[in-house]
């Protein structure tokens, strides 16, 4: 299902999970840098690395995506061949899409796990052949029987290895080959070319032209080859020159050239690909999409609504929706729906790129929206919302607080969290010999508890309040070590709070050993009280005693680099990692020593599967990805935490919709807000019971029916009684079913 843009970047398709009810993905992620470009069906499609983007000539837009049938959202080039388009990904995988098509049928994915990486924008179609240059290899494409027939690791006396292809020309039954600064040229017989065993001889290929440097080539109106240095249009049609690049030259468009105007911007053109139609043009540079003439141009670049970028960390909003933080150091929240544009954070003057190396956790929000962020080697800023609003505290490395820096001037907050009190902020600071605690409050108090680690370098954190009112503080370390996969622990504080002292006061402290004595990425209690861990490679809870222990059993479930944990309201736990998607983990049987492992990644709706940190929003019932491309969003009703529902405290009260309700028209009735130990009956309108739904129905909170009864029978029309009942609390109504 192709969602159209609308006030962001974003791609969504429904899937279904078996056992779980259903599940939509959606993506957001920036339309740029645009990788490649074709012209089909009247539309521009590009090929950016958050999947394939359609442009009509008004500016109408939507992006398909992994979950759109691609299979992959990094694609690096389109193609229109025999009235089809098809997209080649980063790996080598294609995809097909057709005229009048809701999404993209994958293919083939042969060269997935090759290790060879397409190069962008460098695919050229021979007769029923698509020839797609790689950086270590040209590989030929049979698109009548979608597989790869044959690949050449170079030509002449050249290896592709030394010297990757840069440029690709088909003329009839001619092949010319740009690298190495050459071009090289052969026959070929396209309709055989599975058989034509003399291709990898190097006698075979002849060179055609010496050169210092060849992005592109074409033969002009004359029959002679030409070729320049710089990739982009560069042909003619009709006995006139189209050519484009992104650089100072001028365009020329239909023979005419083009120095300035609206497709230029400071001296220098934003075109890299020109498509006539319908008597207009389409343009399209890495950053740019227009429609028009050389004079006048529909610019359509501004549909980049979605502008935080590559995404570090995320962390839900009380209210629901999530803030999450760009690599460049930048917030952005949303409520679901959109993405707020980003805000920089105040500070000393300067700026910090983060590195997905060091997988910091300091994205904290309080009940009443105050948030606290810090930046590598800076020091925290607490706000007075997650808008970034007003500056309620800042503690920098030159500000002379209680916090010692880990280096001169270099104060590094590792993580941070909402304190137990709800009123303040618990962080960890790094420390030359050991690492300290400190609580940020609302009046811009700062209170330590220097040098308690039990080494310099700290990491997640983790608290709750204990039966005594004091805070049982959990917090992750490491040695003096720059790498994740590294040795490590957990430091157990037991902690006064500073309500009561005025200071941070560690009462007691020991040691918790870690599976394989690893470092603690990421760490979140279940329901049971039960604390989880990540380390790089495993996975372990600690209920009481001296270390954390593993399950006994986690099937399919491997080890991984992983990255963050987050636990859902159904005690659910997911395992985000670098590499190889997200895990779902289940209980068997409320067994925490057997779960059941269910994988997504890029193919389910991940926009890539590289995932940072996951926020877990259970207002709405969405787990949200942090990811390098961008920020991915999973909806499914057993995200939801539906503990408050049909309580006296309820927000909201139970909601039946549509009614009236037609099966043939809506897909399903809805009863919303019920609780999940709650049971609805359905009756006709002579009292007998149709359907009754309990349990697993009612995950989240909120059930669906197709009008069917126990037998599957769709019932007949006329008047329904239901009745949702939880203990002595109930809700009745009428539903009007119409066929």
């Amino acid at each position: 299902m192709i969602k159209r843009i609308a006030q962001l970047s974003f791609a969504a398709c429904l899937a279904v999970f078996a056992g779980t009810g259903s599940g939509t993905f959606e993506g957001f992620t920036q339309p740029f840098p645009v990788q490649g470009a074709a012209l089909f069906g009247g539309n521009l499609y590009l090929a950016t690395a958050g999947g394939v983007r359609s442009v009509g000539a008004s500016g109408e837009t939507a992006l398909y995506s992994s979950e759109d049938g691609l299979g992959f959202s990094d694609v690096a080039s389109v193609i229109q061949a025999n009235g089809a388009l098809y997209a080649i990904s980063n790996k080598g995988v294609v995809a097909r899409f057709t005229q009048g098509a809701s999404k993209f049928t994958e293919l083939n994915r042969s060269y997935e796990t090759s290790g060879s990486v397409a190069v962008d924008d460098l695919v050229a179609l021979g007769e029923g052949v698509l020839v797609i240059g790689f950086e270590d290899k040209l590989a030929f494409y049979d698109l009548a029987s979608d597989a790869f027939i044959i690949s050449l690791s170079g030509v002449a006396d050249l290896k592709f290895l030394d010297s990757p292809p840069t440029a690709l020309l088909v003329r009839g039954d001619s092949l010319l080959v740009a690298a190495g600064g050459n071009v090289y040229y052969r026959e070929m017989a396209w309709d055989s070319l599975s058989h034509d065993r003399l291709i990898s001889n190097p006698d075979s290929w002849t060179l055609l032209k010496e050169a210092s440097s060849v992005g592109s080539m074409a033969f002009d109106a004359s029959g002679t080859l030409k070729t320049r240095s710089l990739s982009g249009t560069f042909e003619w049609q009709g006995g006139k020159e189209y050519a484009a690049a992104e650089d100072s030259s001028a365009l020329v468009i239909a023979g005419k050239e083009v120095a300035s105007g609206e497709l230029f911007s400071n001296g220098v053109s934003r075109v890299k690909w020109i498509f006539p139609s319908e008597g207009k043009y389409f343009f399209a540079g890495s950053n740019f999409a227009g429609y028009g003439t050389a004079s006048s141009v529909a610019d359509f670049s501004a549909w980049s609504y979605y502008t935080l970028g590559p995404t570090y960390e995320a962390t839900a909003l009380p209210n629901g929706g999530i803030i999450a933080s760009s690599i460049y150091s930048t917030l952005a929240f949303t409520n679901g729906s959109s993405v707020s544009t980003p805000v920089g954070i105040p500070n000393a003057g300067w700026t910090n790129e983060i590195d997905y190396g060091h997988l910091m956790k300091t994205l904290a929000v309080l009940p009443g929206g105050q948030t606290h962020y810090a930046i590598w080697g800076l020091g925290s800023t607490v706000f007075t919302g997650y808008d970034a609003g007003a500056v309620l505290l800042q503690a920098f490395a030159s500000s002379g607080t209680c916090m010692e820096n880990y280096l001169s001037n270099y104060l590094v907050i590792h993580s941070a969290i909402a304190a137990p009190d709800s009123v303040g902020f618990l962080a960890s600071f790094w420390g030359e010999n050991a690492y300290g605690l400190v609580y940020f409050d609302l009046y811009g108090d700062v209170f330590c508890a220097a040098g308690v680690g039990s080494s310099g370098q700290s990491g997640a954190i983790a608290a709750r309040v204990a039966e005594s009112g004091s805070w049982e503080v959990f917090v992750a370390y490491r040695g003096n070590a720059s790498s994740l996969n590294t040795a490590g622990g957990i430091d157990y504080f037991l902690i006064t709070p500073p309500s009561r002292t005025g200071t941070l006061y560690v009462e007691g402290k020991s040691e918790i050993a870690t599976p394989e004595n690893m470092y603690p990425i990421d760490m979140e209690f279940d329901s049971e009280s039960r604390l989880w861990a990540v380390t790089y490679s495993t996975l372990g809870f600690w209920e009481s005693g001296d270390s954390l222990r593993e399950p006994n059993r986690m099937a399919p479930f491997s080890t991984n680099s992983f990255s963050s944990i987050a636990i859902d309201p159904q005690d659910a736990i997911w395992v985000g990692t670098t590499g190889n998607g997200v895990y779902r983990l289940a209980k068997a049987k409320s067994s925490v020593d057997t779960l059941v492992a269910t994988h997504f990644s890029m193919r389910s709706g991940l926009l890539s599967d590289n995932v940072y940190d996951l926020a877990l929003d259970s207002v709405n019932g969405s787990l949200w990805f942090a990811q390098d491309l961008g920020l991915a969003k999973l909806t499914r009703d057993d995200l939801r935490s539906a503990s408050g529902y049909m309580t006296s405290s309820a927000d909201s009260s139970v909601k039946v919709y549509p009614n009236p309700f037609r099966p043939k028209l809506h897909a399903q009735l809805v009863f919303d807000y019920v609780s999940e130990d709650a049971r609805i009956s359905i009756f006709n309108a002579g009292g007998k019971l149709v359907k009754s739904l309990a349990g697993n129905d009612l995950l989240g909170g909120r059930a669906e029916w197709d009008g069917k009864d126990g037998s599957g029978r769709l019932v007949a029309p006329g008047v329904y009684h239901y009745l949702v009942k939880r203990g002595s609390k109930t809700k009745k109504g009428k539903l009007l079913i119409i066929h």
